[in-house]
């Protein structure tokens, strides 16, 4: 009890808070930014998709 009143001081715990409040507003933007991609792949047609895949293997063809 005595080392994790030690280890734990108020300093350590407002460090590990700020660090989940961080992670937090990460992860809160990525599933934002996987929304926002998830529509907009609904919003687009399978031959601009298939158009889209083309040109990107295109581009990661050392031949071309």
């Amino acid at each position: 009890m005595l080392y994790a009143a030690a280890v734990l001081t108020d300093d350590v715990v407002a460090r590990e808070l700020e660090l989940e409040r961080k992670l937090d507003a990460m992860f809160d933007a990525a599933l934002d930014r996987l929304a926002r991609l998830k529509a907009a792949k609904r919003s687009i047609t399978l031959q601009d998709r298939r158009r889209f895949h083309r040109a990107l293997e295109g581009s990661r063809d050392p031949a071309k």
